[in-house]
């Protein structure tokens, strides 16, 4: 840790490799751990105790006197692709720090590191860097919005959606509102009643603008007449009279016009009855004991 030679730099012909790390200096009581002025191999630049151990490369990368993260005591031990460290710490190494692997770091947990806290998901159009490569919505790793069908490729505010094949809402889904369909795909449509009476169903072609046009060839129910043939499409033929849902109102109104008409007749009755009782009152029995009719 002296400049020997008096050239302002120190321990200089004692870092072959130039990895910043000499050969001077020794171990502490801390059998697993080098200080900073020893190099253990210093024709390697991979080995100092400046490394994280790589497990299976035959070195002892972080000079602690055992190589491919195997277990020196104090317990714990490594393998396969962990590195040995200090119990609780953290480290972003080896984590994507992008899109939503922003937080993402590994934890030493019995001397080994942990995977990745936050690892990357598949991509989709949800205004969200999902797979961590510092994209929004790059879907199936292309590029701009007709390759990947997401508005928000890139980081695009999102939009009201259309039939237009792409997700203008980035909410994950294409085209997700009513009439949206692909050009030249074919529907049946017309009345729910279809196939019952003279009800048909019809043709809907999606058009270039990937909506449905009107329905082609559907009959729908017609009101109800008496031709042998059902008309409204319910099951049955010549319903006309026939009480239903549909005409019970007409039926209450008849009920309502034969109460109007019986009391109406009755009333004219009653009148009737009571002149013929009136004129029969005027006729009266003379006291000589024949009758004397009164003319009026």
């Amino acid at each position: 840790g002296l400049d020997n030679d008096c050239d302002s730099e120190l321990d200089e012909d004692f870092d072959v490799d130039l990895d910043t790390y000499t050969t001077c200096g020794s171990k502490t009581d801390d059998e697993n751990y080098y200080p900073g002025l020893a190099d253990c191999s210093d024709d390697n630049p991979l080995v100092n105790p400046g490394m994280e151990e790589i497990c299976e490369d035959t070195f002892d990368n972080d000079c602690d006197g055992a190589a491919d993260c195997a277990d020196t005591g104090g317990g714990g031990g490594g393998g396969g692709g962990t590195t040995r460290c200090t119990e609780g710490d953290t480290k972003t190494t080896g984590c994507s720090q992008l899109g939503i692997c922003e937080d993402s770091v590994k934890t030493c947990v019995n001397r080994v590191w942990n995977d990745c806290s936050i690892t990357p998901l598949s991509e989709t159009c949800n205004r969200k860097d999902d797979d961590c490569d510092g994209t929004i919505d790059d879907v199936g790793d292309k590029s701009g919005v007709e390759e990947t069908s997401c508005w928000c490729f890139d980081g695009t505010t999102a939009r009201k959606e259309t039939c237009n094949g792409i997700d203008d809402d980035c909410n994950e889904q294409i085209d997700d509102i009513a009439d949206c369909c692909a050009p030249g795909e074919v529907r049946a449509c017309g009345p729910d009643e279809a196939g019952m009476g003279i009800c048909r169903s019809g043709i809907s072609t999606c058009g270039d603008d990937m909506l449905w046009d009107e329905c082609k060839g559907a009959i729908y129910p017609i009101k109800e007449i008496m031709n042998e043939i059902d008309d409204n499409c319910n099951g049955i033929i010549d319903d006309v009279f026939i009480i239903t849902e549909d005409n019970l109102y007409i039926v209450w109104i008849l009920v309502i016009i034969i109460i109007i008409v019986g009391i109406s007749a009755a009333v004219i009755i009653f009148r009737k009855v009571e002149k013929r009782q009136k004129k029969a009152s005027q006729t009266r029995a003379p006291l000589s004991g024949k009758a004397v009719t009164v003319k009026h």
